[in-house]
């Protein structure tokens, strides 16, 4: 079930709208190295209840980092994860992009910046903030790119025999 928002991101320019599904929830288990190779989706209903033995489909919430998910126009799920990727036009970051850096060290941090280039988090961690510091980057200094990383999750194609 789909939720009315006002989330959105940006792509080549275009202010592209999400809708957060109300009903579904990612989620990784902590401690596993990379999220987006280990993501799990689930009804929402199901996560955090305790586990039993007879129930998989449960998820202990005490042990998996959550994130956001929202239906995709082309078909799928999109889940918000807390990284923002900022494509400059110059090789180094500009004094615009490093000023914002600076007035927000306390909202991002850098994970790398390398040939105009920037990978950043969210110091909450939240793939929702993660939305809102690369609108935020986007709009201050409109750089080539500033989105959140997305996973996109579709369906499992059926096999015709």
């Amino acid at each position: 079930m789909a939720k009315k928002n006002k989330s959105y991101y940006f792509a080549d320019g275009k202010k592209i709208y999400l809708t957060p599904m109300a009903d579904l929830v990612a989620y990784s288990k902590v401690g596993e190295a990379s999220p987006a190779e280990n993501i799990r989706l689930v009804k929402k209903e199901s996560f955090g209840v305790s586990t039993t033995s007879s129930d998989s489909t449960q998820i202990r919430k005490v042990s998996a980092r959550e994130y956001p998910v929202y239906s995709c126009e082309a078909g799928g799920y999109m889940v918000a994860l807390p990284e923002i990727r900022v494509l400059e036009q110059t090789m180094e970051p500009t004094a615009k992009f490093k000023d914002w850096l600076t007035k927000n060290k306390k909202r991002v941090r850098i994970l790398e910046q390398k040939r105009g280039q920037s990978v950043l988090t969210p110091v909450s961690g939240t793939g929702e903030e993660a939305i809102e510091i690369a609108n935020e980057i986007y709009l201050a200094i409109k750089p080539s790119m500033s989105q959140p990383r997305f996973l996109r999750i579709v369906d499992r194609p059926s096999l015709r025999s």
